[in-house]
């Protein structure tokens, strides 16, 4: 969302001709800049007495911020795609969610690590929970009832598409941990601790268009050079890029140098977000790498006197079939520049749909019975995202959604007083994750299904977000064995509970 104040800025400098920068105080930027998550679902739901859902009905409330056409209707965007988002991965043929927004004195709702999905998967995986309590059936067990043996194109009653799954392989997949934290439950409940442990089977949308694009260059001494319209920051695209040029091209990725955020290098791209840009910026670095080395090809042939089908080409060499003789890709610099020739590719890799990744996240958590604290002890996520490029920073983006998630869970509130004021306005009284909330977690990538980009890629960068928060709740749900309606689970809000 664009604020009034950057444009007021921009315009300032352009005026003044000189820098101009806006501050803003916590309190004004707490009070005055979007929040996130502000929904409330009052719902009915029809179990039978195996835990089969076979209906939800009910009405999801937003807040909508002041009265401002521009406000509310983003905002309504968020909300609607909870709503759209409310039957998971599960068979439930019969749904009917009204969408109601209330224009308040607070700020507007708007997109935050997941924007709409967080909220939806919450809704619906609390919902699955509640209907265990209620027919007496273990909440892994009634997960596998209701859930889609499996996707491919498959339309929801809300209207949601899911582009490929194998939900009940992934349930199967996860359910040793699942057994093996129940275990641990166990014991520390023998103790006399009060454990439990939660699931969340997330379902998400990601990776939105309308394209991306990018452009792949070799440079002096064989180096490629790749400069993409989408800028990460602080994701590790700019490395997955690297490694996805390099993987084309058969060279160490320190031989790739990776570009964004320039228009005098590329003036045509979009945005990083949605869990969108390796999968489709990603796949325009595919592309346009793939359509360099075919010109390379052509360049190679004319140079040796040969026909591109008399080539091969390995590790970052065309080399003529028989005799061996060879050029690298400094040589081919060179040689195209002497045939007028710049050498360099660009692709607009256009998304047809969104993708859907999903997963099955557990938790282990222990309440004090004294201060009402809850810690979470261990956590395992089972995601199924496509392709992975960079497990490293993968993994590395699971970790700190799923961080999120808890915050979300345990600790995060804009908490107004009656008169209308807020109260929470620095982090001593809006209590984000510090490193002691720090949660361990053991990720698995499921690799079960993958997207139609030529990557196989789906996205990551928000699923762990929008499985956490529900994992969490559903776990101190069991350790409290009490219907938990409300977050997040403060101390205060946990002992009322005890």
């Amino acid at each position: 969302m664009t604020y009034p104040e950057e444009l007021a800025v921009s315009a300032l400098a352009v005026l003044t001709k000189r820098p101009v920068k806006w501050f803003n105080t916590r309190a004004e930027d707490m009070a005055s800049t979007n929040q996130g998550r502000d929904m409330i679902l009052k719902f009915r739901a029809g179990v039978d007495r195996q835990g089969r859902i076979l209906g939800i009905e009910g009405t999801l409330y937003f807040d909508a911020g002041a009265p401002i056409a521009e406000v509310n209707e983003s905002a309504f965007g968020m909300a609607s795609t909870a709503a759209r988002m409310i039957t998971g991965h599960y068979d439930i043929g019969n749904v009917n969610v009204r969408v109601l927004g209330v224009n308040t004195n607070k700020t507007v709702i708007e997109a935050y690590r997941g924007a709409g999905r967080p909220e939806g998967s919450y809704f619906i995986e609390r919902i699955v929970n509640l209907a265990a309590r209620k027919v007496g059936v273990d909440q892994f067990e009634i997960r596998q009832l209701n859930s889609l043996k499996e996707a491919n194109q498959y339309r929801t009653p809300t209207g949601m598409t899911h582009d490929s799954g194998r939900y009940w392989e992934a349930l199967e997949r996860a359910k040793p941990a699942y057994l093996e934290l129940r275990r641990k439950r166990d014991e520390m409940r023998s103790r006399g601790e009060t454990a439990g442990v939660g699931v969340a089977f997330p379902a998400e949308i990601a990776s939105f268009g309308p394209y991306e694009t990018a452009k792949v260059k070799l440079t002096s001494g064989g180096k490629v050079q790749v400069v993409s319209g989408s800028g990460p920051h602080g994701q590790g695209d700019g490395t997955a890029f690297a490694m996805i040029a390099a993987d084309v091209f058969e060279v160490d990725p320190s031989q790739v140098e990776v570009l964004w955020g320039d228009t005098d290098l590329i003036a045509d791209g979009q945005y990083t977000a949605g869990s969108r840009t390796v999968a489709i910026g990603g796949a325009a670095v595919y592309e346009a790498s793939l359509r360099l080395k075919e010109r390379l090809a052509k360049t190679a042939a004319e140079a040796m006197g040969v026909d591109v089908a008399q080539l091969e080409y390995s590790e970052g060499k065309f080399r003529r079939k028989g005799d061996g003789d060879s050029m690298d890709l400094s040589r081919l610099f060179d040689a195209s520049l002497s045939m007028g020739v710049v050498p360099e590719e660009s692709y607009s890799y256009v998304q047809k749909l969104y993708y859907s990744p999903y997963g099955v996240h557990l938790a282990l958590v222990k309440v004090d019975r004294e201060t009402g604290e809850v810690r979470v002890l261990d956590y395992r996520a089972f995601d199924d995202v496509g392709t992975v490029v960079n497990p490293l920073t993968t993994e590395g983006q699971v970790h700190g959604a799923v961080l999120q998630g808890v915050g979300q869970a345990l600790y995060e509130a804009a908490i107004y007083g009656d008169d209308g004021s807020l109260l929470s306005t620095d982090f001593l009284s809006y209590h984000v994750p510090r490193p002691k909330d720090y949660v361990r977690v053991l990720w698995t990538s499921l690799g079960l299904a993958k997207s139609d980009n030529p990557l196989g890629a789906k996205g990551i960068g928000e699923l762990g977000t929008i499985a956490a928060t529900p994992a969490v709740v559903n776990a101190v749900e069991d350790a409290l064995n009490r219907e938990l309606l409300t977050m997040p689970l403060t101390p205060e809000v946990v002992v009322r509970h005890l």
